[in-house]
């Protein structure tokens, strides 16, 4: 209802709002041309596994500015069991960056951490399709149940102040999924 729609607007002003893919966690680290990419462990765990790229990706990641990436590694289909099938047509979706040169950027709040995001994908070539971002929005209802409808599992809620806290919950980032 409206009154709903404008209840979650009012709740969630000071936040972004990111649709929550699914696929597989992926952490990247550029240095001076070189990629590694690792998958994120769950929340309270510690180890991580090395994660090979498509080697067109890897090569369109190399051109980003050194730094620290976090993205989710999504397939066409848009299915996380679909990533690791052989041949599938893989696209790395970031959505934040953790370090830039020397620079731990995970104190800074999400709008400077987008910001330099966005700044660092303006390196990669205009017709690229291995590396992407999340539409960052003002919080709507409306969008929300229009990910649903279409089939999409939901969305993330970043307070625009937040840090990013490694592997821990945080009440400044919520999740938004449908129940079935």
């Amino acid at each position: 209802s409206a009154r709903s729609a404008a209840a979650f607007a009012q709740q969630f002003a000071g936040w972004a709002m990111e649709e929550k893919l699914d696929g597989h966690r992926c952490m990247v680290r550029v240095a001076a041309g070189q990629v590694e990419a690792w998958s994120r462990p769950r929340a309270g765990a510690k180890a991580a596994n090395r994660r090979a790229l498509q080697p067109a990706m890897a090569k369109v990641l190399a051109q980003l500015p050194d730094g620290v990436y976090d993205g989710e590694l999504v397939a066409a289909t848009g299915k996380a069991w679909n990533v690791v099938e052989v041949n599938a047509h893989l696209v790395l979706v970031l959505f934040d960056v953790l370090e830039q040169g020397d620079h731990d950027l995970t104190y800074a709040p999400y709008t400077e951490r987008r910001a330099r995001l966005l700044a660092a994908l303006r390196h990669l070539p205009a017709k690229q399709q291995a590396v992407s971002t999340v539409e960052s929005v003002e919080p709507s209802w409306g969008a929300v149940e229009r990910i649903w409808a279409r089939g999409g599992e939901g969305v993330i809620l970043k307070r625009l102040g937040s840090s990013y806290r490694p592997g821990a919950r945080s009440a400044d980032w919520l999740k938004v999924k449908q129940q079935r």
